[in-house]
């Protein structure tokens, strides 16, 4: 099979705007996901960046929370964040939560009484039946919360105008309101924030058309030029011209207590802009100048080749270092190098990317990098994750947080010398507070090294641990239970926190608690993992499944409707899923018009558009959605014309664009969507024909992407193919040793939380079976679990679908001979994958159902 290194545009929108990227959560509980203090990201590289105290983004796996617990990185959702002194953490209801210090109002519950356990933030009638999809601290006692409408709410330490309420507000919070944007933010809406790790006050946002936004404490130009020293009132960020149409896609910031500061921007073309303070050549344009006060582009060398730059991360605060990832799994470095942080085996500062010198031994490949952690203290230490699952550290060492047994510096890449213990396992997320530092691997276990003067190692001592990593202990509440996420905190050496979610729902806590950050109900420092006490408003059966897919989110609500569409060439059929039982009832109105032969649906990020090919009919029906009773009305002018077999209809995750495939075609037309009507124009400067070749992915191409990280998964004429996404422009890249046999796949689809892969299969006697591939979330390379096929005796099935909560499986079954169709529904073990059929199963259809699509719109 020919590697696939060409656009394949319909998977643009997934790996390019994830702004607008589905993340799905199931049940009702919380989920922890954290990023580094003043990381943002908007769209862009699915790498993962996490770089401290105030967010802490969990690579690449899914956030869970039960009963008496306790939510990423859509991207990485951001639903948990501390400053050290105060939490925050979202239920998948939607509601903030908030714990700690308080002098300021920073709890939002209008008092400026301390908490040590959690108490609901308490937003205005504004927020109407909006819920809350992100959270984020700012210094050390400003909080923000971004609402599923795109509007953003500050609240907590106002001195220096950081909460954007406009007219010279400087007046502190104590309960949210809303960030007053200026009318030149027209009709986009706000989808990430970013904040700096001082008190310092900067404050920075992507809206939804790829500007940057900047408001608070200016005094050193930190906004790009854009303001005076307190501007109350975000303003846009301006950029050179050489910016083109690109759009801003995430955006890293560099600060100390002493208010030195410096910003990196990615755009959607692979660039990195920087500004601010330059003293050590962080703003990688080959000198170290004064600094700048507008964006100037970085220069990197002529070695990157034809990649393009798809994350960046910020480290040592104040010391100014920069980390950028390419395409080809290259890391780059510029900046401080004090400790050896730049990894180039050497310690001097450099003002332009150097590459970091990874030992290679000679019979083996060079490393390929997926995933960079950068440290936001002076310790300048720094982590990577390569595609075999190593973890590499390198940097400053003083407590040990290297993990490699000594307390020396190093100034190029060692891997971390985990124990025997971690088996065949690969590590998958880490993070680092500067002092200590924290890893899961593939099993679900989660090591700790380095600082321990405050237990924040977990292990039930006050001692150092520059010892190689050890296992923390995590009570078994409820059986054994998988660590899916974990964040680390300390503003300085004298106080840490640290945090994990369980994938039973569970957010355990332990270290310092001076004011009651733990939630456990009191302020003694604890230093083995207690269980965070939330007791109001979450029923004992829920849970929450919280994904990160880009880096916002449209959040599941169990208290909201689901349906099931099935595409059957006769019509359209739509049922109503009930969340407990999984069963399937058919909504009134239901089968809904044949426009000719439909064979392919597809629904757009919102959930109130079905988009649906008809094959006979050359054409592509757009539907309107009943979001209460899930009826399907034809939009105005639909059907459109789509050429000769339209066969797949893809959406991007931004709903702005639908890619459409004819059968036996050889690219992907693109249509234009209007976001009011959902009605289709042709991109009349549409030049994508970039899918080729298309014979090779017999019998019709079919393709899916996770929603946790940068991969697609195609079928080919023999089994199935994983290839990493260029977030920067869209290719699919073939990841070497992904490739396994299946030839008698049919379609494949991906769980929410991007963990596990179910495949049906077509056999010869028009039977079937759905197998399931555990994801590795470093490699995205598939795995069988163990108990394959974990469905059997189906009758000819055709396609399978993961309801939004993650908890049930649908499967089109076509059916044989004079025998019609069927839906088989299965409940999914969130752990190991196995389905159990759910009684009533299968549901008869009276038609040849291909395939089905599950939304909550």
């Amino acid at each position: 099979m020919p590697a696939l290194r060409m656009t394949i545009h319909f998977l643009v929108g997934f790996a390019m705007h994830l702004r607008l990227s589905l993340i799905l959560a199931a049940s009702a509980t919380l989920a922890l996901s954290m990023t580094a203090c003043g990381s943002l990201h908007g769209v862009g590289s699915e790498s993962t960046v996490s770089r401290g105290p105030q967010f802490a983004d969990v690579a690449n796996v899914p956030a869970v929370i039960t009963p008496a617990s306790v939510a990423a990185r859509l991207g990485a959702s951001k639903r948990f964040a501390t400053d050290g002194s105060s939490s925050y953490a979202i239920d998948s209801a939607g509601r903030l939560w908030a714990w700690g210090d308080n002098k300021v109002g920073e709890l939002g519950n209008g008092s400026t009484v301390d908490s040590s356990t959690p108490v609901q933030v308490q937003f205005p009638a504004a927020l109407g039946d909006a819920s809350i999809i992100s959270v984020a601290v700012n210094g050390y006692h400003s909080a923000y919360a971004l609402d599923s409408t795109g509007h953003l709410w500050a609240w907590g330490d106002n001195g220096r105008g950081q909460l954007g309420v406009g007219d010279g507000d400087l007046t502190d919070r104590s309960m949210p309101t809303l960030v007053r944007f200026p009318a030149a933010l027209g009709a986009a809406s706000i989808v990430s924030i970013a904040t700096t790790h001082n008190d310092y006050g900067c404050v920075y946002a992507i809206d939804s058309a790829g500007h940057l936004w900047a408001w608070g404490n200016d005094q050193d130009d930190y906004m790009g030029g854009a303001s005076r020293r307190y501007p109350s009132t975000p303003v846009r960020v301006p950029f050179p011209d050489a910016l083109g149409h690109a759009s801003i896609v995430s955006v890293e910031v560099n600060d100390d207590d002493a208010g030195f500061l410096s910003v990196g921007a990615l755009d959607s073309a692979g660039h990195v802009w920087t500004w601010g303070s330059n003293m050590n050549g962080q703003l990688g344009i080959g000198s170290r100048s004064d600094g700048s006060l507008t964006p100037v582009q970085v220069q990197f060398p002529a070695a990157l080749g034809s990649a393009s730059i798809v994350s960046v991360a910020a480290g040592s605060a104040g010391n100014g270092s920069f980390y950028a990832l390419d395409s080809a799994g290259h890391l780059w470095a510029w900046g401080n190098n004090r400790n050896g942080q730049l990894g180039n085996a050497s310690t001097t500062n450099q003002s332009s990317p150097v590459r970091v010198r990874f030992p290679t031994p000679r019979w083996r490949r060079s490393v390929s990098i997926v995933s960079v952690t950068a440290t936001r203290n002076s310790s300048g230490a720094a982590y990577a994750i390569d595609s075999a699952g190593h973890l590499w550290a390198w940097g400053g060492n003083r407590y040990g947080q290297l993990g490699n047994g000594s307390l020396k510096d190093r100034s190029v890449p060692e891997r971390v010398q985990f124990p025997s213990a971690l088996g065949g396992a690969s590590i998958i997320s880490v993070e680092a507070d500067g002092y200590s530092a924290y890893a899961i691997d593939s099993a679900g276990r989660l090591w700790a090294w380095g600082n321990n003067r405050y237990g924040q190692l977990g292990n039930g001592l006050l001692a150092n641990s520059f010892n190689p990593p050890a296992l923390v202990q995590i009570p078994v509440a409820r059986g054994p239970a998988p660590i899916v996420s974990v964040a680390a905190m300390s503003p300085n050496v004298d106080s840490a926190s640290a945090y994990a979610l369980d994938n039973a729902g569970h957010l355990w806590a332990w270290g310092y608690n001076q004011h009651g950050q733990l939630g456990n109900g009191s302020s003694v420092l604890v230093a083995s993992p207690v269980q965070v006490q939330f007791q109001q408003g979450l029923p004992d059966q829920a849970r929450v499944l919280v994904l990160k897919k880009g880096h916002s989110t449209l959040e599941f609500s169990p208290s909201k409707p689901q349906f099931a569409y099935v595409t059957n060439g006769e019509g359209i059929s739509a049922y109503s899923i009930n969340p407990d039982t999984g069963a399937l009832t058919e909504v009134p109105g239901s089968p809904f018009a044949d426009k000719g032969y439909p064979q392919f649906l597809t629904l757009n990020p919102a959930g109130n558009f079905a988009y649906v090919a008809n094959t006979t009919g050359g054409t592509v029906s757009v539907y309107r959605i009943n979001a209460s009773t899930g009826a399907l009305t034809e939009i105005h002018g639909s059907p459109f014309p789509a050429g000769n077999q339209p066969y797949i209809v893809r959406i991007d995750a931004a709903g702005t664009i639908a890619y459409v495939a004819n059968w036996h075609s050889s690219y992907f037309t693109a249509y234009r969507i209007d976001p009011s009507t959902g009605a289709l124009t042709p991109v009349t400067d549409n030049n994508w024909q970039s899918i080729r070749h298309l014979a090779d992915y017999l019998p019709a191409p079919n393709a899916t992407v996770s929603p946790a990280g940068p991969f697609a998964y195609w079928l080919v004429n023999d089994g199935i193919e994983a290839f990493r996404i260029d977030a920067a422009n869209g290719f699919n890249h073939e990841i070497p040793g992904t490739k396994i046999e299946n030839p008698d796949a049919k379609s494949i689809t991906i769980n929410p939380e991007g963990t596990l892969a179910y495949v049906t299969e077509q056999h010869l006697n028009d039977t079937g079976d759905v197998s399931v591939y555990r994801i590795n979330a470093t490699t995205g390379a598939l795995t069988p679990v163990s108990g394959n096929p974990v469905a059997t005796g189906l009758h000819n099935p055709h396609s399978v679908a993961v309801n939004p909560a993650g908890t049930f499986a649908y499967v089109a079954n076509m059916g044989n001979g004079f025998t019609k169709g069927t839906i088989s529904v299965y409940r999914i073990n969130a752990s190991t994958g196995a389905l159990t059929e759910v009684p009533g199963s299968p549901f008869a259809t009276g038609t040849r159902p291909m395939f089905v699509t599950v939304v909550q719109p």
